[in-house]
Formats: C-alpha cells, sequence, structure tokens
C-alpha cells in the first residue's frame, strides 16, 4: 500500500482543514488494509474480518484518536483488531460456525 507524503505531513503540521471525518478517513485509507489483513488471519473469515475491520476504526476514531498516524497509531489498531477478532472468532464457533 502506498502512503501519499502529504496525508502524512498535513497530520504532522496539525492541519485540521478537512475536520475530525478526514483524519479517521486518512487512517483507514492508510492502515486499512493491513488491519483487514491481520483480521482475515484471525477469523479466517470474510465477512468477520470487515466487521473487525468496521469496528476497530469507529473505536478509534470515537476516541478522537484518529488524529495520529504514526507507529504508535497502528499498534493501537492492530490491539483493536486482534482482541475483536479473536472475539469475532469466539462467537462464531460458539454458534456453531467453523471449528
Amino acid at each position: 500500500m502506498m502512503i501519499a507524503p502529504k496525508i502524512l505531513e498535513s497530520n504532522r503540521t496539525g492541519d485540521r482543514s478537512g475536520g475530525e471525518g478526514a483524519d479517521c478517513f486518512d487512517l483507514v485509507k492508510m492502515f486499512g488494509s493491513r488491519i483487514l489483513r491481520l483480521a482475515k488471519y484471525i477469523t479466517e473469515s470474510d465477512a468477520d474480518a470487515e466487521a473487525v475491520l468496521v469496528e476497530t476504526f469507529l473505536k478509534v476514531c470515537a476516541e478522537g484518536s484518529g488524529s495520529r498516524a504514526d507507529e504508535g497509531m497502528r499498534v493501537r489498531l492492530a490491539t483493536i483488531a486482534v482482541t475483536r477478532g479473536i472475539g469475532e472468532t469466539f462467537l462464531s464457533r460458539r454458534r456453531g460456525g467453523r471449528g
């Protein structure tokens, strides 16, 4: 995934001309494919992985952390995705899904 330098530059300088939504949108563009890939690996299900992806970004954006586009944010997103992915896998197996 290629990251446009201007996305990171606007976050570093604190320019919020695009508003809070733009920050979260930028996070999805920067980290979305990585988080989805991680969620698919954990859940072994496209539908569950998509649910984990949405829940992960909703949580981060609701916390107001959307303006941070750094290594710490990548770790935060991955941590949330892993936690939710394990939860989705557990629920799916309890409902009689895979496993």
